[in-house]
């Protein structure tokens, strides 16, 4: 059964993530601004906790995101979007 992951789902795992530094920004944010927000920039997220973040979403939701994505998600801005976007590639996948 295929399934669709939300920015909801994205929420959890990055303020949980990011709740573990004391850091609340996602918190803070709309679904909107959250989607359209960039990881870097927006969120402070350095390389490794992108790649946590990415990480934990592939073993929760029991996919796999293609390495080339993760440029996708480092300097753009709606990394949050193209993160969600591959989520729901792979899983459809």
């Amino acid at each position: 059964m295929k399934k669709e992951i939300t920015i909801s789902d994205v929420r959890v795992v990055l303020d949980e993530l990011l709740d573990l530094e004391g850091r609340n920004e996602v918190a803070q944010m709309t679904d909107e601004e959250l989607l359209n927000c960039n990881f870097r920039e927006d969120l402070l997220m350095d390389s490794l906790e992108i790649i946590e973040s990415v990480m934990i979403m592939e073993k929760d939701f029991d996919i796999r995101v293609p390495d080339s994505a993760y440029d996708h998600f480092k300097d753009n801005g709606g990394t949050v979007r193209a993160l969600l976007d591959e989520i729901n590639l792979a899983i459809n996948a």
